[in-house]
């Protein structure tokens, strides 16, 4: 059977293994910090960023910025326990 190949996916299935690749750093307490970007939408749908977490995560926020075109960038920092 051949493999699955990530350069020749479409743009949907590249996020679908992102967001699953980022989703088991996460499990495994990988990621230091998060930088996140909110942009001033709504959706009505959408890939969740955090796929089954179980347990709370505390995170420290380091910087927040707001863009010139409403956009809202946060800067985490993972706490460990």
């Amino acid at each position: 059977m051949p493999g699955f190949s990530i350069l020749n996916s479409s743009v949907d299935e590249r996020r679908f293994f992102f967001f699953r690749f980022a989703s088991a750093f996460i499990h495994l307490g990988l990621i230091d910090e998060y930088r996140l970007f909110l942009n001033p939408i709504v959706l009505g749908g959408g890939i969740p960023l955090f796929q089954d977490i179980k347990d709370w995560m505390k995170l420290k926020l380091l910087e927040a910025k707001t863009f010139q075109a409403g956009v809202v960038g946060l800067h985490y920092q993972a706490v460990r326990q």
